[in-house]
């Protein structure tokens, strides 16, 4: 998805989604992701680009991105998420939210300049996750 908008609501999408450019992104409770969800340069200045309560059966990568996201919420209208295998967090200018997730592997968080969160369960944490 290059440019306009994105929604993914109750759906199931089979294979990699990738998520740049002046997008805006909404996929939420029910969905599912049958591959890596790849969501990069998103240079949008819309703010409501949410990942909640879907799954990624493969990877979850968000990087350079300038845009605020949420990926689950303290919120109960934004549920965690579940990866399948690795959320890897990195080098956003944008603030990112981390909320209430299930990641089977590892997350891992570098180079973001303003990441918060919490409730998150991966068998390992990296870097900025640390305390999540």
């Amino acid at each position: 998805m290059l440019g306009g908008d994105f929604t993914l609501s109750g759906a199931s999408v089979t294979g990699k989604v990738t998520i740049t450019g002046s997008s805006e992104f909404s996929i939420s409770a029910g969905s599912e992701i049958g591959g890596v969800l790849n969501i990069n340069n998103v240079g949008s200045e819309l703010s409501s680009n949410a990942l909640c309560g879907a799954r990624v059966t493969d990877d979850l990568l968000v990087y350079d991105n300038a845009v605020p996201i949420e990926i689950g919420s303290p919120q109960t209208s934004c549920p965690g998420n579940v990866m399948g295998q690795l959320g890897v967090i990195r080098n956003n200018t944008g603030p990112i939210r981390v909320y209430n997730n299930q990641i089977v592997k590892t997350l891992t968080c570098s180079g973001n300049l303003s990441i918060a969160g919490r409730g998150n369960s991966a068998q390992v944490k990296e870097g900025q996750c640390i305390p999540f």
